[in-house]
């Protein structure tokens, strides 16, 4: 799978902005209901469009998670799909696909993506 049209397509899925004003700190970490409501309702939809969305809205959800956690605390109320780091998201997938399991989704994408 080629790394700008599964971006493109997978970040289309979201909303362009998403309120985080709920994000409230817990033993674990911080949860946020709101962005974890959008995140379930994308899932549904990049699960009908395979395995490689699916994985894609993991890894863009975890990246929001890691902006709203640094935005709430500038007293920031939202954080915007613009504001995504495109170079982060692609480790982050590599990353995924270096997992056991994945390794025929990690070939597929160095065989369209020579410059990974």
């Amino acid at each position: 799978m080629e790394f700008e049209e599964l971006y493109k397509t997978s970040v289309g899925l979201w909303p362009d902005e998403i309120d985080i004003s709920d994000g409230k700190e817990e033993d674990n970490g911080v949860f946020f209901q709101k962005l974890s409501s959008v995140w379930n309702e994308v899932e549904v939809k990049a699960k009908l469009m395979g395995e490689w969305y699916d994985l894609m809205t993991w890894v863009i959800f975890s990246n929001f998670h890691n902006m709203a956690k640094i935005q709430l605390k500038e007293g920031r109320k939202t954080i915007r799909k613009t504001e995504i780091e495109t170079d982060k998201v692609k480790n982050d997938l590599i990353q995924n696909l270096r997992v056991e399991g994945y390794e025929d989704m990690l070939d597929d994408f160095k065989k369209f993506n020579p410059a990974y």
